[in-house]
């Protein structure tokens, strides 16, 4: 594996996007169907394909995007892996300037506060 890519494997691997809680989404007829996403902050739905569909699936909150690129991998086995890696990263990333995905700082926050609780609590309180 080349080392750029295990940098940027690196790189992400804190990164767990988180779709906005606030979407609605159905499913289109058509050929192939699409999905369509409203937002409270958009003007009209965003449309996206079976692949993007997959992707904002994935983003809950509990899988990286490393996590996300490797089920992504899995679900498209023919992709090589550092091209699977890369697509799902753009898909999230074009998820990301979309506004269907909380804001970076927003899941690092989220996370952060989350291990400090756990950090923060006795010995022997839930850990």
């Amino acid at each position: 594996m080349h080392p750029s890519f295990e940098f940027v494997r690196e790189l992400v691997s804190n990164e767990f996007p988180r779709a906005r809680s606030d979407l609605r989404r159905r499913w289109e007829a058509g050929d192939p169907p699409v999905l369509l996403v409203t937002a409270p902050q958009r003007v009209g739905p965003e449309h996206l394909n079976q692949t993007a569909a997959f992707i904002l699936s994935l983003c809950d909150g509990t899988r990286s995007l490393p996590v996300i690129a490797e089920e992504f991998r899995r679900r498209f086995p023919d992709l090589e892996e550092q091209r699977a890696f890369v697509e799902s990263i753009r898909c999230v990333r074009a998820l990301q300037r979309k506004g269907l995905l909380h804001r970076l700082e927003e899941t690092l926050g989220s996370r952060v506060t989350a291990k400090q609780r756990v950090a923060d609590k006795p010995a022997g309180e839930g850990r």
